[in-house]
């Protein structure tokens, strides 16, 4: 009876052993598609509840964690596009990939001009921010983040290749 089992657990091993790109999708992949929801929540308000953007009156929190956020957005996103190379499919996702991880660099080089502190004396005091061009970034980064979700779908990370659905077509849907 053990031999039964033991040859059953072996042959069910050897053929998944290697194919773990469900796991892999799920956790590279999907939860990278999660954070960056969260980030840009948080980069947008300042706060993922709701009832925090009621409550906290703190501006000096607000905008910090705001700015947080949107270090770990582009950081996520970056991500994403490494962990995912391996599925695209074409040379001009490649090139795509390659011109989505440059924008966010040239992002991320802007985010010191985002902040202007309050200072009395060597202490800041208060941290604010270029809303008009925190809102451009946002508005940037969100384009980058429909686009990055695009090439997944195509190469088939997000709907199976043969299901072929507009993205956004689902979306408009679920709302």
């Amino acid at each position: 009876m053990e031999n039964k089992y033991k040859n059953s657990t072996e042959k069910e091993m050897e053929s998944s052993a290697w194919n773990i790109s469900k796991d892999y999708t799920h956790s590279l992949i999907l939860n990278n598609l999660i954070d960056i929801q969260k980030y840009r929540t948080i980069a947008v308000f300042g706060f993922s509840r709701i009832d925090s953007d009621i409550f906290v009156k703190d501006e000096n929190l607000r905008n910090s964690a705001r700015l947080s956020a949107l270090k770990r957005l582009t950081d996520t996103m970056k991500a994403l596009i490494y962990f995912s190379r391996f599925a695209l499919k074409t040379p001009e996702h490649k090139k795509a990939f390659i011109d989505y991880l440059k924008r966010l660099e040239k992002i991320e080089d802007n985010f010191w001009k985002l902040r202007d502190d309050k200072k009395r004396g060597n202490k800041t005091i208060g941290l604010l921010l270029h809303e008009n061009f925190f809102d451009k970034i946002i508005q940037e980064i969100s384009s980058l983040i429909n686009q990055i979700i695009n090439v997944l779908n195509e190469c088939g990370l997000i709907f199976k290749q043969e299901e072929r659905k507009d993205l956004n077509t689902s979306i408009t849907q679920m709302s």
